[in-house]
């Protein structure tokens, strides 16, 4: 990955941005007149985390970029259509991209949060994912048409056999390796943090080059937030 100094200054940035909570209204008033024209939605947890904290990281990012400009950041550099073989680029609700494979038997796909390119047209990319779950938990997935027991939560995202074909088709795109934030639970990065355990998944996941950034709050207080800001009628959605 070229220019690990900008990346580095970069996410500093960042990292200050998350410490402070999101703007609700702008986020409320972003989900109602942005391309996904929100309006009334009935509440429900998973759909509901990903629209607020997708749209609050693009709010965060459209800040830092509007207030440091020598950083030359490109918001979503990868055009809707875009095809780099074997994969093809498109936009999903909420700015997420998505790199998929048509196949006669299957499809597969994977999916990303922003992604940024520092220093203009010709910058190094950076892939930043917002991940709000618990540090593990075990989840059934499909592989290559098997269905397969994997770790889940964050430590599966640090694990080096999951990240790795995920950051495939962004490493094809760009023919170079790709920067790689993660921004997790409030709780989770102060507690991996002071442990500084050499040989763990975190340490390791830091070492190969990945970031990690605390988010402002923790899990269990994020749902809290998201539900009081639905009942107050900040978000635009509607409890049971």
């Amino acid at each position: 990955m070229k220019n690990t100094i900008r990346v580095w200054n970069f996410f500093k940035l960042l990292r200050q941005e998350l410490k402070t909570p999101p703007d609700w209204s702008l986020i409320g008033h972003m989900l109602e007149t942005g391309p996904d024209q929100l309006e009334e939605v009935p509440f429900d947890l998973t759909y509901c985390n990903v629209a607020v904290r997708e749209t609050d990281l693009r709010i965060r990012l459209m800040d830092i970029s509007r207030d440091h400009p020598e950083l030359n950041i490109i918001l979503d550099p990868i055009p809707e259509g875009t095809v780099s073989v074997p994969y093809t680029f498109s936009y999903q609700p909420f700015g997420i991209l998505r790199a998929g494979i048509e196949d006669p038997q299957y499809r597969t796909c994977t999916d990303y949060g922003p992604i940024v390119l520092l220093g203009g047209p010709e910058g190094t990319p950076v892939l930043i994912e917002s991940i709000q779950s618990q540090w593990r938990h075990n989840r059934k997935v499909v592989r290559n048409g098997r269905s397969l027991n994997e770790i889940g939560g964050v430590m599966g995202a640090m694990m080096p056999e999951q990240y790795n074909p995920h950051l495939h088709p962004l490493r094809t795109h760009y023919d170079e390796d790709v920067g790689h934030i993660l921004i997790v639970p409030q709780d989770i990065w102060i507690a991996r943090e002071r442990k500084k355990l050499r040989g763990t998944t975190y340490a390791q996941f830091k070492r190969a080059g990945g970031m990690v950034a605390g988010y402002y709050t923790t899990r269990r207080r994020f749902i809290r937030d998201l539900i009081e800001h639905t009942e107050d009628g900040t978000l635009p959605f509607t409890l049971p």
